[in-house]
């Protein structure tokens, strides 16, 4: 039995052999197997590459020629020497400890009430005819913080 099928580029033709045979791949058909998974890993990679460059250039262009003011979109040179200072003096660790320190406090607070409140509207349905008007009117009600 032969059956040939054909890709954008190449076609292939795959014959079936005995069960005992050996069967051999041809080097166009390994060739094509290769080529398409390096091509998929250069296109995942060259796109957001190019975007970046694109904005970066964009951004350095309308600072440079004052299309918009410094004081609404600073120059990239600014960012990037604040940054360097920020990561230098340790401003941006301290920070970002104390920011990790209250997320983790917020998720302990927020498991040591619900876990029993939520187990305890489960089994008790009085407890769930009292509080479940007042879980479904805050969760109505957007959060601006």
């Amino acid at each position: 039995m032969s059956v040939t099928t054909t890709t954008e580029n190449q076609s292939f033709e795959l014959q079936e052999t005995a069960p005992g045979a050996s069967r051999k791949v041809s080097s166009g058909i390994r060739r094509s197997r290769t080529t398409p998974i390096a091509t998929q890993r250069v296109m995942l990679v060259i796109p957001p590459l190019v975007l970046a460059a694109f904005l970066l250039v964009s951004w350095y262009l309308s600072t440079a020629t004052e299309s918009v003011p410094s004081f609404i979109l600073p120059p990239p040179r600014d960012v990037f020497a604040t940054l360097a200072d920020g990561l230098r003096s340790g401003l941006f660790l301290s920070n970002a400890l104390v920011t990790i320190q209250e997320s983790l406090l917020g998720f302990l607070l927020g498991v040591i009430i619900a876990l029993p409140l939520g187990y305890a509207i489960a089994k008790s349905r009085l407890l769930a005819a009292t509080v479940q008007p007042y879980l479904v009117a805050g969760q109505a009600i957007p959060v601006c913080w």
